[in-house]
C-alpha cells in the first residue's frame, strides 16, 4: 500500500508493507512529484528526507535481552530492579557531517502485533534542511545518498539475531 500527501506547503510519499525495491519506490515518488509540480507550482524545496519505520517482532520464548537484537539500547542501572523492562522510548540525534544532514534514531517498545512477540520500533529518519530549486536533479541524487546511509545505519545497528528474524 502507498500513500501520497500533497499540500501547498509540502509533498510526502509513503509505502507500507509489503515493500518493493528502492528503484520502484523512487520511480513512483518521482512520477507523483512531477504531477505535484504541475498542480502546485513550487519554486523550491526546503527539506529532503527519507524515513524508515521498522517493526521488529521478537518471539517471547525466553528472557529477552534487547542488546541481543539491537546494538544501541538503553542500559538499566544495576542498582535498579532488573525485572523485565515494560516499555522504553529512546531517541538519538546524530549529525551526518559528510552529508550535511541529520540522522534521528527512535527506538521503542510498541504494542505487540501478536501475544507471542515483543514488538520493537526501530525508526530511522535522515534529512537535510536546504533550499533547492524544485526542478533540481540534485534532490533525487541526495535522496539516493540518504537511502544508502540508511542501509549502513540499519546494518550497523542490528545483530545477527535480528537478521535471522527478517530473512
Amino acid at each position: 500500500m502507498q500513500t501520497f500527501q500533497a499540500t501547498l506547503e509540502g509533498f510526502a510519499f509513503n509505502r507500507l508493507a509489503p515493500y518493493e525495491s528502492w528503484e520502484v519506490f523512487s520511480r513512483d515518488a518521482r512520477r507523483l512529484w512531477e504531477i505535484y509540480k504541475e498542480v502546485c507550482r513550487p519554486t523550491h524545496v526546503t527539506r529532503a528526507a527519507i524515513r524508515y519505520i521498522n517493526q521488529i517482532n521478537i518471539p517471547i520464548n525466553q528472557l529477552i535481552e534487547l542488546k541481543d537484537y539491537l546494538k544501541t539500547v538503553p542500559e538499566v542501572s544495576p542498582n535498579l530492579s532488573q525485572n523485565a523492562l515494560q516499555t522504553f522510548i529512546m531517541q538519538l540525534q546524530i549529525p551526518q557531517r559528510d552529508l550535511d544532514s541529520m540522522l534521528i534514531i527512535n527506538e521503542a517498545i510498541a504494542p505487540p502485533t501478536h501475544p507471542d512477540f515483543v514488538t520493537i520500533v526501530f525508526d530511522l529518519d535522515l534529512f537535510r534542511q536546504e533550499v533547492w530549486n524544485s526542478n533540481s536533479e540534485e534532490i533525487w541524487l541526495f535522496l539516493d545518498k540518504l537511502r544508502d546511509r540508511k542501509n549502513e545505519v540499519f546494518e550497523a545497528s542490528i545483530t545477527d539475531k535480528t537478521r535471522e528474524l527478517i530473512d
